[in-house]
């Protein structure tokens, strides 16, 4: 791996999971953000001997730009929004109503594919590590965070390969602890950090995640 990039997800795992490792004394549950970071999570969940779920949440983008991050949907329906940023782009409420609705669309559908009838793990009093292949805005880890909150874990760790400084600054304080290898002064989207950034099917994240 160069100085700043990564060969793939598989290999940013690789090196999240011995950062992790140096970090967490008990066994720890590793929730993947899908679909990108159950690669990584997988990695990080080989590599420590851990128990490997998903928690599936959406981000809510700008109109005509859907990289801005306006908020976010949590795993069981909640909203959190950048009142700031959509007052900014004077967004609609029919704008975010649709797209909550689109959102919580796709996180069924997600927990249906990758998921089936498999019951959530039991977070109560574990370690948890949030692992994801990057953070730009960090509203979609934000979310998962409040959803895992509410599990009431002893412990809640997120662990990402590459990440915006604002971003982990702003979630700092929300979690334990986060391990990011690399925090880059310029950051514009996470796929500028990996060689290979392609896109991952739902096929690879049921053959990742054997329910």
């Amino acid at each position: 791996m160069s100085k700043n990039i990564y060969p793939d997800r598989r290999a940013a795992g690789k090196l999240l999971a011995e950062r992790l490792a140096s970090i967490v004394e008990t066994k720890p549950i590793i929730l993947s953000l899908p679909r990108g970071g159950v690669i990584i999570g997988a990695e990080v969940a080989k590599a420590l001997d851990a128990e490997h779920d998903l928690v599936i949440c959406r981000k809510i983008g700008a109109p005509y730009n859907p990289e801005v991050a306006i908020g976010a949907l949590t795993q069981d329906g909640q909203l959190l929004q950048d009142d700031v940023v959509i007052d900014a782009l004077a967004i609609t409420k029919g704008y975010l109503e649709t797209q909550i609705r689109l959102g919580l669309k796709e996180i069924d559908r997600q927990l249906s594919r990758f998921r089936g009838e498999k019951p959530f793990p039991d977070l109560l009093n574990k370690t948890v590590v949030l692992v994801d292949d990057g953070l730009a805005t960090g509203f979609t880890m934000e979310a998962a965070v409040e959803f895992t909150r509410r599990m009431e874990p002893s412990r809640i760790i997120i662990g990402i390969p590459v990440g915006a400084a604002e971003a982990i600054v702003k979630l700092k304080a929300k979690v334990d602890q986060i391990v990011c290898p690399l925090i880059p002064v310029k950051f514009w989207a996470v796929g500028q950090f990996y060689q290979n950034f392609n896109q991952v099917k739902d096929e690879e994240v049921k053959k990742l995640f054997k329910v």
